[in-house]
């Protein structure tokens, strides 16, 4: 019974220091996109992979020269390991993707575009609202779902 004390201390004491660390909480952000997306159905939390810029422009922008700061495929949140847990900017966007993860478990995977454009703007207009409700503004995130569109 003692070493179970123990353990469970231990437990508290590393969540604490990785959560002081700048560590990223997925459960957390797990739970603010199910509070945003009111979805109460089971999900699973995604792995969480930090990459360099440079590594997330090779994997997603096919020598486009695009800018990603986080992404959300199959099951794995890829994102910059720049992104700070203290900045609430950086951390709407991971808010973000945990919306995709939660959509691609209530919907599945889709691979039309006009599904994608759907996801999107719902993500997109639920960073903003998480946004809003922390006091920021976010006019160039609505300039950038405005502009979502099918690829040619």
């Amino acid at each position: 019974m003692k070493n179970l004390k123990i353990y469970k201390l231990l437990v508290i004491l590393v969540t604490l220091y990785c959560s002081a660390a700048g560590a990223w909480d997925k459960h957390s952000l797990l739970k603010e996109a199910r509070v945003l997306m009111k979805y109460d159905g089971v999900v699973a939390d995604p792995e969480m992979i930090p990459k360099t810029s440079k590594q997330l422009e090779d994997m997603f922008c096919d020598n486009k020269g695009c800018i990603v700061s986080a992404i959300y495929t199959r099951g794995v949140v890829y994102y910059d390991k720049k992104l700070d847990p203290k900045n609430i900017i950086d951390h709407s966007i991971l808010v973000h993707e945990m919306i995709h993860h939660i959509q691609r478990a209530k919907w599945g995977n889709t691979y039309t575009c006009s599904m994608w454009i759907k996801k999107e703007r719902q993500a997109y207009r639920l960073q903003i609202l998480y946004l809003h409700q922390k006091g920021y503004k976010t006019d160039y995130i609505k300039q950038v779902a405005a502009s979502i569109k099918c690829p040619k």
